[in-house]
């Protein structure tokens, strides 16, 4: 009931949408792929791929004009962007940059929305909101990514999410276990079955009210280099 999309930032001289005749017409096809799902009972998160923390109110054209196309839409989550704390990690002269982007732009899409939608950021792990680096009061849900079939860790990072947020005074804030990915290179499909099953009873257990599978579709290169499922590559 749930579909995670990405939607690559262009150039100002396309509006911010798209270098290449791919994308050019991209918020058509957002628009059209956001209406569909609409019909059909399903949540769409959007997450905009931004790949320069430096150029912060570039970002903020390029969001508005996502803000404004699905502005009537009511089945929209809005993720800002895709684990940025990786980065944060790897680089850590770019953390403060990294972190004041998150907040910054978090705060736009709270006050520029004309529909008002939910906001997170898909962090792959706890750091930033653990260290208090992330500004809450412009996010509504906690969100962070899961790339291992260890039931103990996802449980553990419930736990310390869960607390963190307590101690932090947004108690209330729901949780979402935003990418669930098993490596179809690592595990045969029965083993990965039992494996996502073992992971789902878990959350289920911990009363974590979104979790989602991590199912990668229509991806123009090989997607054997990603860690995802096993998918064929269709026009």
């Amino acid at each position: 009931n749930t579909a995670r999309i990405f939607l690559v930032y262009g150039d100002a001289g396309l509006g911010y949408f798209g270098t290449t005749e791919v994308r050019k017409n991209l918020l058509d096809k957002l628009e059209y792929f956001v209406k569909e799902a609409q019909q059909q009972g399903i949540v769409v998160i959007v997450t905009p791929g931004v790949h320069n923390y430096f150029e912060v109110e570039p970002n903020k054209k390029f969001y508005q004009q996502i803000l404004q196309r699905l502005a009537s839409y009511k089945n929209i989550i809005y993720d800002i962007q895709n684990e940025p704390d990786l980065e944060a990690q790897h680089i850590p002269s770019r953390r403060e940059t990294i972190v004041g982007w998150c907040n910054s732009i978090a705060e736009f899409v709270k006050q520029n929305d004309p529909g008002r939608h939910l906001v997170t950021i898909g962090f792959s792990g706890l750091d930033l909101m653990v260290n208090g680096e992330t500004e809450l009061f412009n996010i509504d849900i906690a969100s962070f990514h899961l790339g291992t079939p260890s039931a103990y860790l996802l449980q553990q990072r419930v736990v310390t999410l869960r607390d963190t947020l307590e101690k932090r005074g947004f108690q209330d804030m729901p949780i979402a276990i935003e990418e669930i990915g098993l490596c179809s290179k690592d595990f045969n499909e029965e083993v990965r079955a039992q494996k996502f099953k073992e992971l789902y009873e878990t959350a289920k257990k911990l009363d974590v009210p979104i979790f989602i599978w991590w199912c990668l579709r229509d991806i123009p290169f090989d997607p054997n280099a990603i860690d995802g499922d096993r998918i064929n590559v269709e026009p």
